[in-house]
């Protein structure tokens, strides 16, 4: 049986009227620093980042030798704008792993082994790497634009300090970026790092960071 007309356009208008309450960001001075190995000190759903193109080896050169002297050296973080583009990059995702992106409150970051389909660069870089689905609609948005995830790491060289606003961030981290973004957008961070997890090898999950 066919919907009345008049409760196909009040779904329609309402549809529309949720589309309209999520803004739509300027992203092309990001979008063309990351296609061309940028580095962008950007807001995400937790902290501020610096980010770059996970697919390029330039940029993500260019990214961890920011921190090559930090002496913890802090995880990288692939962030991602759905499932379906975390599953490229993470073949054979793990039901419990899908479950828990899918469900978790807190921004969730899943460590993983398997990198084959990331630069080598960050393959062979001594530092633990994450994969995040991001929550807030900025970074959604950029990431949906770019076409593909943004490697990221936290504004903070000493990880003593971590920016929930731009103005906590350091002035060496801030020019050493080539573009500062966002400013522009709406708090909506935690002003803490993401929830991280592991699997182990029986497959159980491992907390690495609450």
């Amino acid at each position: 049986m066919p919907y009345p007309k008049i409760y196909v356009f009040m779904m329609l208008m309402s549809t529309n009227v949720r589309k309209s309450m999520v803004p739509d960001y300027p992203l092309e001075d990001a979008l063309s620093s990351l296609r061309n190995s940028g580095l962008i000190l950007f807001p995400t759903d937790t902290i501020w980042s610096i980010g770059t193109d996970a697919k390029d080896p330039v940029a993500i050169l260019r990214l961890l030798r920011l921190y090559h002297l930090v002496e913890s050296p802090q995880p990288v973080e692939i962030l991602v704008d759905s499932l379906e583009m975390l599953k490229q990059y993470v073949p054979g995702l793990h039901p419990k792993l899908e479950t828990l992106l899918l469900y978790h409150v807190q921004p969730l970051a899943i460590q993983v082994t398997n990198m084959d389909r990331l630069p080598v660069q960050l393959r062979d870089a001594d530092v633990p790497v994450a994969f995040r689905l991001v929550q807030d609609n900025y970074c959604r948005q950029l990431i949906q634009a770019f076409g593909g995830p943004i490697a990221s790491m936290f504004a903070t060289f000493d990880g003593t300090r971590l920016p929930a606003h731009f103005g906590n961030i350091n002035s060496d981290v801030v020019t050493s970026a080539d573009l500062v973004v966002g400013l522009d957008v709406p708090a909506q961070k935690s002003g803490q790092p993401s929830v991280m997890i592991r699997l182990s090898p029986d497959d159980e999950l491992e907390f690495l960071r609450e």
